[in-house]
């Protein structure tokens, strides 16, 4: 990742309790996980914001949701296995 635009923009990730949060744990525990599910699951369940303030509606809807600036989302653990296949398909550093 190189820019983000605005700057202040975040992702929100589910709770424990979500089974978008059982797909990232499964990931980053080296766990088999259905991998087009986990990836229909996070694009719709995670959708970028501008800021932290916007998403405030979609946090009211997951309870124990939080949000993250993109850039400390994209160093997270439950992304780390899926950032960097990504990054080696895409021919991208990280």
């Amino acid at each position: 990742m190189e820019h983000v635009e605005p700057a202040s923009a975040v992702l929100p990730l589910p709770g424990p309790q979500s089974p978008l949060y059982s797909c990232a744990e499964a990931a980053s525990n080296g766990e088999e996980a259905d991998a087009d599910a986990c990836d229909a699951s996070l694009c719709s369940q995670a959708p970028f914001f501008s800021a932290a303030e916007a998403a405030q509606g979609w946090l009211d809807t997951h309870p124990g949701g939080r949000v993250f600036p993109i850039r400390q989302a994209w160093d997270l653990s439950a992304y780390r296995d899926y950032r960097d296949r990504m990054s080696a398909l895409l021919g991208l550093d990280n």
